[in-house]
């Protein structure tokens, strides 16, 4: 009686602590965004299963007081486990803090420091996106080869650190500067999937931890690109590609922090691991094939808006100030969206995640397309509101699939199934209908968005057929 009663307060206080933290959170980023008071948290990370999940979590611990670890708690030594998360973030924060400046900032220096026409930096950007589609799958398989992917994410950083500090120093030519970037970023991007699997190592799959550790990836991003588009208005772009080596040097600091996981050889998942010639295997399982297909076909029904939104915001009357702010607001709810799902059990339901942020993708592009075909220009709290669904749209996906490759992949294959999937998503998926959006957009402008509706409506199929497919656990290999 009395250890329940000490449970039940010693829980009580932990949910105190983290509401109180969750409140620091919010108010800090909607501050930045001048938002706090017109759109509370509910907006976007009131799903349905919150308070009863909160509920059982709470119910669990008061059930099992004196249970043993789990074995993510013993994935990595004593020495480390305190500070695990630090490490893992600050990893993510640095990490996309070189996406940040590469992704809205890059295109610009190749404009006016290389001097690239845009036929030549649509080019650069395709050899950078068919190098990654390449690399990412073979280093991913090759990590889990050598069972060492902390090592080989040091050497792809290090490496691309190195090459973009070379050329900065070294090269002089506009040819072999071009070349260069394109092969640095591409190391260091093949080191996104190879973190994301040791990340599920060390905190376990689907486990809550997950979403406040990659949130600080979001605000590496969000901050890092709008420090550095200042530094370029005031200086001059040249600077673009200083920041971008930095950058890299900071990560490969930070991969050097990371915790290494490390198996038990008692474990139940090492009784069953597969091995690297169950990479086909697990291609072919068709659980497998629709949940990465459903995911991937999801975060493509961005490829309108990271193409052509700003272009769309633009005619409507919308200043860059104003644009900035909506980009802004965005990431902001994606950022909220992580930090609530570590007060969850929200990774532990990859099919309701995948499922919420393709209803939200169904509301959030029908919405932006119905407007202009409608009605002469959307209203601005509308236009906000549908910025505030990217924390579904995008966050809530990439939540589910995260979690869906952590419990349903072997534990020696997951830097592999993170690796194909990055390719398949973000090389294949997203530049298809990066090409289809073109063609659309170009004919139909805004109102072109009503097809990446219809594109999230067939991926709330595919989450509903995972959904009864997946008992949730690990999948076997045949």
């Amino acid at each position: 009686m009395e250890k329940n009663f000490a449970t039940n307060v010693s829980s009580n206080c932990f949910q105190s602590r983290v509401k109180s933290k969750m409140g620091t959170v919010q108010n800090v980023v909607f501050n930045a965004v001048g938002l706090s008071k017109r759109f509370p948290t509910s907006v976007f990370v009131g799903l349905a299963f919150h308070r009863a999940h909160r509920r059982a979590a709470i119910i669990d611990k008061l059930r099992t007081p004196n249970a043993a670890p789990s074995s993510a708690d013993h994935s990595i030594s004593p020495g480390q486990q305190k500070f695990a998360g630090a490490r893992l973030g600050a990893f993510y924060f640095t990490f996309f803090g070189v996406v940040g400046v590469r992704t809205p900032l890059l295109p610009l220096w190749l404009q006016s420091v290389a001097r690239l026409d845009p036929g030549q930096i649509g080019a650069a950007l395709v050899a950078m996106q068919l190098c990654q589609l390449a690399a990412s799958p073979l280093l991913a398989i090759l990590a889990d080869y050598i069972k060492n992917p902390r090592g080989l994410v040091i050497a792809l950083t290090l490496a691309a650190s190195l090459m973009s500090i070379s050329l900065i120093l070294l090269t002089q030519s506009r040819t072999h500067k071009v070349w260069m970037v394109v092969l640095s970023s591409t190391l260091c991007s093949a080191s996104l999937p190879l973190s994301e699997s040791m990340s599920q190592s060390v905190l376990g799959p689907g486990s809550p931890k997950y979403g406040r550790v990659r949130m600080w990836g979001s605000l590496g991003f969000m901050i890092t690109s709008t420090f550095v588009a200042q530094a370029a208005t005031r200086r001059g772009n040249w600077i673009i590609l200083y920041f971008l080596a930095g950058f890299m040097a900071l990560t490969a600091g930070a991969a050097m922090l990371q915790p290494t996981p490390s198996i038990p050889s008692t474990s139940i998942e090492s009784k069953s691991a597969g091995n690297l010639f169950d990479v086909p295997k697990l291609l072919g399982n068709p659980v497998f094939a629709l949940g990465m297909s459903t995911a991937a076909l999801l975060q493509a029904t961005h490829a309108m808006y990271y193409g052509f939104g700003s272009i769309a915001f633009s005619s409507a009357g919308h200043s860059g100030g104003t644009i900035g702010l909506l980009w802004s607001v965005g990431v902001a709810a994606e950022i909220v969206l992580f930090a609530a799902s570590s007060r969850t059990k929200m990774l532990l339901h990859p099919p309701l995640l995948l499922l919420v942020g393709g209803a939200a993708g169904v509301l959030r592009w029908t919405t932006m397309g119905a407007f202009d075909h409608f009605f002469s220009r959307m209203p601005f709290s509308i236009l906000l509101l549908t910025q505030l669904l990217h924390g579904l749209t995008f966050g809530s996906v990439h939540l589910g699939i995260v979690g869906f490759l952590g419990m349903a992949t072997p534990m020696s294959l997951r830097s592999s199934a993170q690796g194909i999937y990055g390719a398949i998503s973000d090389g294949g998926f997203m530049a298809l209908i990066t090409i289809f959006s073109a063609v659309l957009f170009n004919k139909y402008q805004t109102t072109a968005f009503l097809a990446m509706g219809v594109v999230s409506l067939i991926g709330c199929i595919g989450a509903l057929a995972l959904w009864n497919s997946w008992d949730g656990k690990q999948l076997e290999l045949k």
